[in-house]
């Protein structure tokens, strides 16, 4: 995903994967903030503040990818995965580096710090909404719904969306 804001990835139209989606603006950090969040049929949810950071979760609620300071991360076996890449003149490496513990539950309270100041500016004001789909519903209070979950970030077993 770009990080310029007139080169972003419209997800409301091209993110099908997500039967329920909406985009709408938001006061969060001092700053307005474009947030993207996403249902999918199986109950997976994924959010985006502008393009990053970016975080997916299982049907569980359990952290299975994110997009962050444009590092992937993904879950393996219960564990983050940082991804990078290194470039030289003939090739292209991907990198994998295993986070440490103490990184591992830095990331994790990152995540949930985000989520809950999402959740907090939710309650307080009422976002601005751009687009939904389907246009009935409210996919906002679906979202609020999810967030309201009080729960620690537990990694997934794995990357993938099931």
């Amino acid at each position: 995903m770009s990080r310029k804001t007139e080169d972003r990835e419209d997800l409301i139209r091209d993110a099908k994967a997500y039967s329920r989606r909406v985009e709408f603006c938001l006061d969060l950090h001092r700053h307005r903030t474009i947030v993207f969040a996403g249902f999918r049929t199986n109950g997976a949810v994924s959010i985006y503040f502008d393009t990053d950071p970016v975080y997916h979760f299982n049907p569980l609620g359990e952290l299975r990818r994110a997009f962050v300071d444009n590092q992937i991360i993904k879950a393996e076996q219960r564990r983050l995965v940082r991804w990078s890449t290194r470039r030289t003149e003939t090739q292209v490496e991907m990198l994998r580096d295993v986070l440490p513990e103490t990184q591992q539950k830095e990331f994790c309270r990152t995540v949930h710090g985000t989520l809950h100041a999402l959740h907090q500016g939710l309650c307080k004001s009422k976002p601005e909404m751009t687009r939904q789909v389907p246009a009935e519903g409210d996919v906002i209070a679906d979202l609020q719904t999810w967030l309201a979950s009080p729960q620690e970030v537990r990694i997934a077993d794995s990357p993938r969306v099931a």
